[in-house]
Formats: structure tokens, sequence, C-alpha cells
């Protein structure tokens, strides 16, 4: 099973992003021990884009979709958005704009004794009881789909990661056509 595919998709347009339009703020302030050390989960926020944006992926990419924002996670002092499946949504459709440093990766990962899939909005409590199963470095100007029922996390941040994220429910036949 992958967690990743590469759609072939229009690129996005140039777009005006404000970052001071924030529609929605996620602010956790959760940990995941790591080697016996409590990992704080680093700030995400999501915004709001540009209508015209909003237009253009209804009918370049798919009508489908529920959510599409500017989502940073950034750092204050934390450099990882410690593993956990989305809340928001069970697939994420992703334009990284910046990727937060040279050295970041998204890992996923499967729980000893569980399911790769599970439920939305699941924050393990410890990395000792994940094996990472796939690694994955996304460049910027590329369309990617991740499957967000799969436990992952960011790691290595460095800067804020910027990306345009547009959020699908299971069922869509968008969803299906990019994982064949």
């Amino acid at each position: 099973m992958s967690c990743v595919f590469y759609p072939d998709l229009p690129p996005l347009p140039d777009i005006a992003l404000d970052p001071e339009a924030a529609t929605f703020h996620q602010y956790l302030t959760i940990s995941c021990d790591k080697n016996g050390t409590p990992v704080n989960n680093t700030v995400c926020t999501r915004h709001a884009i540009n209508p015209e944006i909003v237009e253009w992926a209804k009918q370049n990419i798919s009508p489908e979709f529920h959510a599409i924002g500017l989502n940073c996670q950034g750092i204050e002092g934390n450099s990882v958005a410690i593993p956990h499946t989305d809340r928001t949504r069970n697939w994420t459709l992703m334009w990284v704009i910046d990727p937060g440093g040279t050295d970041v990766s998204t890992v996923f990962w499967q729980e000893q004794g569980c399911e790769v899939e599970r439920e939305p909005g699941y924050y393990p409590k410890d990395y000792e009881c994940l094996t990472a199963i796939e690694t994955h470095v996304f460049e910027t100007g590329r369309w990617v789909l991740l499957n967000a029922k799969v436990i992952h996390s960011v790691e290595n941040l460095e800067s804020v990661r910027k990306s345009i994220q547009i959020g699908f429910w299971d069922g869509s036949a968008s969803i299906g056509k990019w994982t064949k």
C-alpha cells in the first residue's frame, strides 16, 4: 500500500497569498515521546486563499473537495509535526510552496499491532510503538496526494513550511482516479 501519489494535474497558477486572512487556527499543545523525551507539536495554521484560486481548483483539479487553504507549519522552537492522522480530511492534495528547510521529510508510520489506516485526529503517544513504512521529501511546484488516514509526521523543519492543501473525504471519484 502506498501512502503517497503524484497525480498528473495542471500546475497551480501564480497566486497572491495573504497569511493574515486566517480562517482557521490549529494550535495543538500535544506531544509525543521520542527516546523518552517529550517532543512538542509545531504550530500549524490554515489560511484563506484567493477565491479565484478556489474556483480554479474546482474547474481544474476537482469539484469534490471540501476544504482548501494555505497551510503553514511553523517552528516556534519545534522542528516536527508529531505523528498524527489528519482531523479534517482523509486525503490531502498538496502543492508545496516552501518546504521549510533543506532536510524536511514526511514520514508515514504504522503503530505496532494496528492497521495502517487509522481514525481521523489520532495522535500516538510514543515513537517507540511506531515503525516507519515510508519517507518522502516533497518537491516544490508539484502536486502530491497523501493518504491522511495513515499516521504521518513532518520531520526536520528549519523554517515555516507553506503549502496549498486541498482536503477530500473517502469516496471521491478523483481520489479513485489519482490512486490507480
